[in-house]
């Protein structure tokens, strides 16, 4: 039996999501409503009541960080290193080289779910409520972070690259922190980053981010609807509507271009 992650459109698991159709993964996703996430039966599988969540009872495994999640699947379906450094003992390239890339990669991804996705998050669900409720000291005080440390934070690994790792090498973390910059580029502060937007635009513009944000017809089945990570056509339609033509020839034309990205 395939594991099984639990995931809600448009929260951090998104990008996991997205990331798994990248690689063809042999994985279900089942989607949640905000309301099954306090359920019975999903704070049995994880009491936190988060999205994602991972659970393959094969090997008995449940579970719920983000960045765990990620680290295991990528383990288990990326063994030619298509969207993560290969680890310090592979071969192929120098010690130095190794370790320096997996520490950057490693690095940025904690630096992305530790600190920015929930300070973005946070920030885009406040400024969702009313005007009475809205703590305009707070939103001034962390729009003022976001411009003069956490997207300069950003730029700095980014340099005058397309992605964080290089030109051409596209990674994980690229898909992770499109989450946080979705959310900026809801509230209007993207924009003023061009090369932040740059990078945002390249993950989007991709036929698996309308399908693992809930954007495409191929999301729009009922709530707490199952489908496959894999991006081969004949798997996305389990039970949701099936894709258009032209996503479906999008969708080839991406991962079957993935395998060519250089690992330079």
């Amino acid at each position: 039996m395939a594991p099984i992650l639990y995931h809600v459109p448009r929260m951090i698991s998104s990008p996991i999501y997205q990331a798994m159709i990248y690689l063809n993964a042999d994985i279900t996703v089942q989607t949640l409503t905000f309301a099954d996430l306090k359920t019975p039966e999903h704070l049995a599988r994880n009491p936190m009541g988060t999205s994602p969540t991972l659970v393959d009872i094969e090997y008995d495994i449940s579970i719920w960080e983000s960045g765990a999640i990620l680290s295991y699947l990528l383990e288990e379906y990326d063994p030619t290193f298509r969207l993560s450094p290969p680890q310090p003992s592979a071969v192929g390239m120098t010690t130095t080289n190794r370790k320096h890339d997996r520490a950057i990669f490693l690095h940025i991804q904690q630096y992305i779910l530790a600190t920015v996705y929930p300070f973005m998050a946070s920030l885009y669900i406040h400024t969702l409520k009313s005007n009475e409720e809205q703590d305009i000291e707070y939103i001034k005080l962390s729009i003022s972070k976001w411009r003069t440390l956490f997207a300069p934070t950003l730029i700095h690994f980014l340099g005058d690259k397309e992605y964080f790792l290089g030109n051409d090498r596209l990674t994980a973390v690229d898909f992770l922190v499109a989450k946080p910059l979705s959310n900026a580029k809801s509230m209007g502060l993207l924009n003023e980053f061009p090369p932040l937007l740059a990078l945002f635009q390249r993950i989007s513009s991709m036929p698996s981010f309308a399908i693992a944000y809930g954007e495409s017809s191929t999301s729009t089945s009922t709530p707490s609807s199952t489908t496959s990570a894999s991006s081969s056509p004949k798997h996305l339609h389990q039970l949701s509507p099936p894709p258009t033509k032209k996503l479906r020839h999008q969708l080839r034309n991406e991962t079957s271009s993935s395998s060519t990205l250089t690992k330079a």
